[in-house]
């Protein structure tokens, strides 16, 4: 996991500030070869606070050939749910 900081406005109150900043946690399958090649499989954003801001799985467009559920908590039946990487950006973005 990794933060952001959206802004920096040093002159703005901490209870503004904390609004500026947003956690990243990413979950990678395997695809290809023996799963060799990471692929996204599932993103969550949370505030600075810890409210869930997104967590989306996302479909994969490849065949994965390692769920990694040891370390990623990801299984098959997870991703059947996902959406695309495209819709998820669309959410992001927009």
């Amino acid at each position: 996991m990794f933060l952001l900081t959206l802004m920096s406005q040093p002159h703005v109150n901490s209870c503004h500030r904390a609004r500026e900043y947003i956690a990243v946690d990413c979950e990678m399958v395997g695809v290809g070869i023996n799963g060799k090649e990471s692929s996204l499989a599932r993103v969550s954003l949370v505030d600075f606070y810890g409210a869930v801001l997104l967590d989306e799985y996302v479909k994969q467009k490849e065949q994965v050939t390692d769920y990694r559920t040891e370390w990623s908590g990801i299984r098959p039946r997870d991703l059947v749910k996902g959406a695309y990487l495209s819709y998820i950006f669309g959410l992001l973005f927009t």
